[in-house]
């Protein structure tokens, strides 16, 4: 796990991850997602009428509205009126490589290549080499290297730490009686907007070799866990 700290102190702006990791109160998330009720539909005058309403709304049409309710809240706790069960939180290997920006042009070196994908200064690039955290691999493509050390670095940074953190935590406070972390080395396609997912295609393996290196992305696991095989992809973008 890093220990360059989470996006704030790493200098990395818009860190995605603090709304997850900040835990609003039940009634900060109400206020920020009480759009919901308007955009399903449910415009009674009457809170109530408007939840009645919010319940018969299919999940599938929840989860395709502009606004959703999607953040952590602070109803965890052991108490009478929490559900005390185990839970389960994990995490692909390279998650937020999905949302880490391939760039348009080669990269020169590792440290301005480090400062360019991050968009931070060459102090919190230094800071990245010099953890030895984040050791870069020797595929003879620069700018794929150092996409590499940038899908890892903020992998620690947006999911393992938060997740791995609240488990820590909360089976520490007794919240929750038994608690699991795990980290996924499998997927299948996942959202690759840099199309560098996916197993590499093989004379024997034409549909992608999963014991080769590749970066396992956003939401494919859940492509993985449902067997849904999508179009093979590019593997490798070139310089």
């Amino acid at each position: 796990m890093s220990n360059l700290g989470g996006g704030v102190s790493l200098g990395v702006d818009g860190d995605y991850s603090i709304k997850y990791s900040s835990y609003k109160t039940i009634q900060d998330s109400y206020d920020t997602s009480k759009a919901l009720f308007s955009e399903a539909g449910c415009n009674q005058t009457a809170e109530s009428a408007q939840v009645a309403c919010f319940e018969t709304v299919p999940a599938l049409t929840l989860v395709e509205l502009s606004d959703v309710a999607r953040y952590v809240v602070q109803d965890v706790g052991k108490n009478a009126s929490t559900a005390h069960v185990p839970v389960m939180f994990g995490i692909l290997a390279d998650d937020d490589g999905s949302f880490v920006t391939y760039p348009k042009t080669p990269v020169k070196d590792e440290l301005s290549g480090l400062e360019l994908i991050n968009n931070v200064s060459p102090e919190y690039a230094q800071s990245m080499i010099s953890s030895g955290l984040y050791p870069s691999p020797d595929t003879g493509n620069l700018t794929l290297d150092t996409f590499n050390i940038s899908s890892r670095l903020h992998t620690d940074v947006e999911f393992r730490c938060v997740d791995q953190s609240t488990v820590y935590a909360r089976t520490r406070s007794g919240a929750f009686p038994s608690a699991y972390f795990y980290q996924l080395d499998r997927s299948i396609a996942g959202y690759d907007p840099n199309n560098v997912g996916n197993p590499p295609v093989t004379a024997s393996h034409p549909l992608g070799d999963p014991s080769l290196p590749y970066f396992k992305l956003h939401a494919g696991d859940l492509e993985f866990a449902f067997g849904t095989i999508l179009p093979t992809q590019t593997r490798e973008p070139q310089d």
